[in-house]
């Protein structure tokens, strides 16, 4: 198993509107990363507090390819 991460150390990338993610765990049994919507930022869910909203995206196995972008127009 890999070695969990900080997020201080962990892999970092910017996903949708201003989204945030880092790669806590990535190997190929273990996938987990900690995401991060702003606030007023749409996602799936709309963040309307002042605060940003964090969660975790876990897969074993991880997959890749399985997201799909949708359209909010």
């Amino acid at each position: 198993m890999s070695k969990v991460m900080c997020r201080d150390r962990a892999e970092h990338y910017v996903w949708g509107d201003d989204c945030q993610g880092w790669h806590l765990v990535r190997s190929d049994q273990l996938s987990v990363i900690e995401k991060e919507v702003p606030p007023g930022v749409h996602h799936r869910f709309e963040n309307r507090s002042c605060e940003p909203v964090r969660f975790l995206v876990i897969s074993s196995p991880p997959v890749q390819g399985d997201r799909v972008e949708e359209s909010h127009d």
